[in-house]
């Protein structure tokens, strides 16, 4: 039984870093500069 609940332990940690990461990637993604400046910055 050790073994099951091992593979499930492991099964849940790999999901819970994908998630993670699926976040991460997304708050990448959807960062933008500009946007937190609060105005754009033209350059010469």
């Amino acid at each position: 039984m050790t073994g099951t609940l091992q593979a499930i332990a492991n099964l849940s940690l790999v999901l819970i870093g994908i998630v993670l990461h699926a976040i991460w990637v997304k708050a990448l993604v959807n960062y933008d500069p500009k946007e937190h400046e609060g105005e754009e910055i033209e350059w010469p």
